[in-house]
């Protein structure tokens, strides 16, 4: 396994992991997670408040991913490598896909791997990069992901909520009184909707279970890391955090 870890290998991951990310940013399925669950974006993986939780789930899973190949090396695996994808939407963002998007997903993973691990050629990477230029999103939350953009949801989300919840009487039509109140309550709750020093309006929301399998996250918790409030992403679309050398 030390292969795997030598300077050229982490090199190649790094791009296996820009293109994936490049691949994820089309993905629908989970674009529109992103979209219903701003909240999840809030969560963080340290205790430093330095990375979102999400970014180190993803580079997880894709090392699994990795992993996987890498064993198996045919595209038999791009069944199991579906399933994974499968599994890490349900668990992460508690919904069902019934659009089957993600064995395309994996097919387009399996053949970044092999373009960029095997042939090393990195041409369908390039594809991605390219491609990447002329996409237009029409999602709420930008890509990659900021922390004004998933302010700005968390607040869309709560004012959504706050109409639903208006008062109706049998008719359907919208008492007067009760309207007045609930307008009352309404602006009452916005002028609440305050973001604290990281930027974001606190949300509180237990944890989903994580994947089933055991991580080794990569970091430690005795190492201290650098607050970086203002990180901007690197070409993978994540706010990269490097760890502090010990003294």
């Amino acid at each position: 396994m030390d292969i795997y870890y030598n300077e050229e290998m982490l090199e190649k991951f790094d791009k296996f992991k820009q293109g994936c990310f490049l691949i994820f940013k089309k993905w629908q399925a989970f674009r529109l997670a992103l979209d219903n669950n701003p909240e999840l974006l809030t969560i963080y993986a340290d205790e430093e408040r330095t990375e979102l939780e999400i970014y180190s789930m993803l580079r997880v899973l894709l090392s699994d991913i990795d992993d996987e190949i890498n064993k198996i090396n045919s595209k038999a695996v791009i069944n199991m490598v579906a399933e994974m994808l499968y599994d890490f939407i349900q668990a992460y963002f508690h919904i069902e896909m019934e659009d089957q998007s993600e064995k395309f997903v994996a097919r387009d993973i399996y053949e970044l791997h092999g373009d960029i691990f095997f042939s090393q050629k990195c041409v369908y990477f390039e594809i991605l990069k390219k491609a990447d230029k002329d996409f237009k999103s029409n999602f709420s939350i930008d890509f990659p992901i900021s922390k004004k953009s998933v302010q700005t949801r968390l607040l869309e989300a709560n004012l959504e909520k706050m109409d639903i919840d208006d008062i109706e009487d049998e008719d359907g039509s919208v008492d007067e009184e009760n309207k007045e109140t609930t307008n009352e309550k309404g602006n009452d709750k916005r002028s609440k909707l305050i973001p604290d020093s990281d930027g974001f309006v606190e949300v509180k929301k237990s944890k989903g279970k994580k994947l089933n399998k055991d991580f080794d996250m990569d970091f430690d918790s005795n190492i201290n890391y650098k607050k970086q409030d203002d990180n901007l992403p690197d070409a993978d679309g994540f706010v990269e955090v490097k760890k502090n050398k010990k003294k």
